[in-house]
């Protein structure tokens, strides 16, 4: 993204919007414009697409997690009952 400034994420609509928030929340710091797209016909194992207007050549892209990412995904494992509940409450 930070080598494609101008291009355009495409969100698939069918995720989950706590799934997609990470990446909305990316795109508005990195200033990107972003799109949620639903497809018409069949489905799709794609759910982020970043569309530039010129021709990106990398054989092969993936989102992988970082460290950050996993420590999250550790903290939110550590909430407790409790909060949980209140969570549910609020």
């Amino acid at each position: 993204m930070k080598e494609n400034p101008d291009a355009k994420v495409l969100l698939n609509g069918s995720l989950d919007y706590m799934m997609l928030r990470p990446y909305i929340k990316l795109a508005e710091e990195t200033n990107h414009e972003f799109s949620i797209v639903q497809r018409e016909v069949g489905e799709t194992d794609i759910f982020l697409v970043l569309a530039a207007k010129q021709e990106v050549d990398i054989e092969n892209i993936q989102l992988e997690k970082t460290a950050d990412d996993a420590e999250q995904e550790s903290q939110a494992d550590r909430i407790s009952l409790l909060d949980k509940i209140k969570n549910l409450l609020k």
